[in-house]
């Protein structure tokens, strides 16, 4: 794993720690989002939260031309 860190790294001018810092956060960022939606999803499953067709989307921002 070492190794290939540094190879990333190099290609992308990067330190290994700059690096690895800012594929840490980019995952973390995944995963807030993945809980997110897993929260949303369970309150539309509930009744608490509605959904919308694109078509109604589009139609509701008046994009629909």
């Amino acid at each position: 794993m070492e190794e290939r860190l540094k190879k990333l790294a190099r290609r992308r001018r990067q330190s290994k720690a700059s690096y690895a810092r800012a594929v840490l956060l980019e995952h973390i960022e995944d995963l807030e989002d993945a809980h997110e939606a897993q929260r949303i999803l369970r309150r539309v499953r509930a009744g608490k939260e509605r959904t919308c067709t694109l078509e109604e989307l589009e139609r509701r921002l008046g994009l629909n031309d």
